[in-house]
């Protein structure tokens, strides 16, 4: 009897330990977050035909650029209800996204396109654990005969501060342009 005991004691400790109550919540644990991560912004508005790719890197740099969103504008529309729309599922996204400033910053990588049918995707994030840099690409692909309509994107990622310390902006296909690189950490005056 005492052998069973023990043998239900045992297989209920085990499966405690195997239990996924027993794991913390994802994103909780304390540990570092990953080098990166996509943030699911809406991906085209254009809103951003303002916007200027940037590393936000403190929750006071955040809340001047979000200061600054009622004076965008949104589809084309003078101010009202479509306009709010895109900029609060921009807004909405940022703050889910839980960014900790202590540990990461917030990266908005903008593009405009001449044509609305030219067909822009970000491509997977590269990083080089030697230097720090981490790679964000845009792929844009054109068709023959295009329209006459702007097209304006906005890809946006949480990046480790202590794992990048560069951030390089690469358009690949027609058009690609000069690659910008922005530091992560603030640059010193």
């Amino acid at each position: 009897m005492a052998y069973f005991r023990f043998s239900l004691f045992a297989l209920t400790v085990v499966a405690c330990l195997l239990s996924p109550a027993a794991l913390p919540p994802a994103g909780e644990g304390g540990g570092d977050p990953p080098a990166f991560r996509a943030i699911p912004v809406p991906r085209e508005g254009s809103g951003y035909s303002r916007g200027k790719t940037t590393v936000i890197r403190s929750q006071d740099e955040l809340d001047a650029l979000l200061a600054k969103l009622p004076g965008w504008d949104w589809r084309g529309f003078p101010p009202g209800p479509d306009n709010e729309v895109g900029k609060k599922a921009l807004v909405d996204a940022i703050r889910v996204a839980e960014i900790d400033f202590a540990k990461e910053a917030l990266v908005l990588q903008f593009h405009e396109e001449g044509s609305g049918s030219n067909q822009v995707s970000s491509l997977e994030p590269e990083l080089d654990p030697a230097t720090g840099k981490l790679t964000l690409r845009i792929r844009v692909k054109r068709p023959e005969v295009g329209t006459a309509d702007m097209a304006y994107y906005c890809f946006a990622f949480a990046v480790s501060k202590a794992e990048v310390g560069t951030v390089r902006f690469e358009v690949v296909g027609a058009g690609g342009g000069k690659p910008l690189e922005l530091p992560v950490s603030k640059p010193k005056p």
